[in-house]
């Protein structure tokens, strides 16, 4: 493999190049949503400045709605996982408790939570449906499944 090969076979993006092209779309989707709020934040915006066309991004997300669905499922995933890696390190139960709530803690305390409820609180009554998937989910995009209750 030549390592100084820009793209794949007929000019298109190698997998590790078009990941690499995902990952700077998102983050710049990511820091538009929440630095700007959702309204604010354009799809030519995210274009520019991740260095793709328009069309990548309804290519890959179909809309604005959608991509701000998948920034809000990565945040969730994340921070599950890094839930899951402390319930799952063991201990006392009083030990894994006690970090497990720290976690949390922390979550809800991070810059890009808090952000990510700004965004939220102003934009709800507006785009009701931003919001509506994380309410109607629980705490699912920190970890905490809904209760069913019968």
């Amino acid at each position: 493999m030549n390592p100084d090969r820009k793209h794949g076979p007929g000019g298109r993006l190698t997998r590790c190049e078009s990941k690499a092209r995902l990952r700077a779309v998102v983050d710049s989707a990511k820091k538009r949503f929440l630095t700007v709020g959702f309204r604010e934040t354009t799809l030519d915006d995210i274009a520019r400045d991740a260095g793709v066309a328009k069309k990548t991004l309804y290519g890959h997300f179909g809309s604005k709605e959608q991509l701000f669905s998948a920034i809000l499922e990565m945040l969730g995933r994340t921070w599950r996982e890094e839930l899951g890696h402390i319930v799952t390190t063991g201990g006392a139960p009083a030990d894994v408790l006690e970090r497990a709530a720290l976690h949390l803690l922390d979550i809800g305390t991070r810059e890009d939570m808090t952000q990510l409820y700004w965004v939220l609180l102003v934009e709800t009554r507006r785009f009701p449906a931003l919001s509506a998937g994380l309410y109607q989910e629980g705490g699912k995009l920190i970890g905490i499944e809904p209760l069913e209750c019968y």
